[in-house]
């Protein structure tokens, strides 16, 4: 739920998955986020790309196990090897097995968190998203993304374009706080 501070009430915003499959964000990003993360050792940078490719390996390992398999936990039966395939590779199947790593052969990734929040600002949601509102049991909610055909999406190239700018505004922004601290820090030992 958000607060829309104009009609003063908070309102249910549903991003579905067809809305994050029409902005599949492309691996330029995170190729520039892995040799940002290279040149500054930055923290939250390494983690991003760690956890990413922690992620996508643990699910190619997941989608490989039989469907009985408790190790899947609670990844439906849908979600199997042609699935990930055709998701995350473009294609319908990858000569390795479910034990190996597997990011090298992905060319897709979908951005949930950073879509969902931008859906959460005013500015964004009306600039990227049209939504379309649904009542369940007597509640309006505005949804994004109905079906393949109603992404939701204005236009997925800008949208994605929009995020890898945020994303690096962001990050450059904390390496020149980092430096100014620094900078400080330096000058402070210096009185001594």
């Amino acid at each position: 739920a958000v607060l829309d501070k104009k009609k003063g009430v908070f309102i249910v915003l549903l991003l579905c998955i067809s809305a994050t499959l029409a902005c599949p964000n492309v691996l330029l990003f995170f190729d520039v986020l892995t040799s940002f993360s290279a040149k500054t050792e930055h923290m939250v940078v390494n983690n991003i790309v760690n956890v990413r490719t922690a992620s996508i390996n643990e699910l190619w390992k997941k989608v490989n196990m039989p469907t009985s398999d408790t190790r899947r936990e609670k990844l439906p039966p849908r979600c199997n090897r042609l699935w990930f395939c055709q998701t995350f590779l473009g294609r319908d199947d990858v000569e390795t097995d479910g034990a190996s790593p597997i990011m090298s052969h992905v060319e897709k990734l979908n951005m949930y968190d950073p879509l969902a929040l931008l859906c959460c600002v005013p500015a964004y949601r009306e600039a990227h998203f049209r939504m379309e509102t649904v009542t369940v049991n007597g509640v309006p909610q505005s949804v994004v993304g109905l079906s393949q055909d109603q992404t939701g999406i204005v236009d997925p190239e800008v949208l994605c374009a929009e995020l890898f700018s945020l994303f690096r505004l962001a990050f450059l922004r904390s390496l020149q706080n980092i430096c100014k601290r620094r900078v400080a820090m330096q000058r402070t030992s210096m009185d001594f």
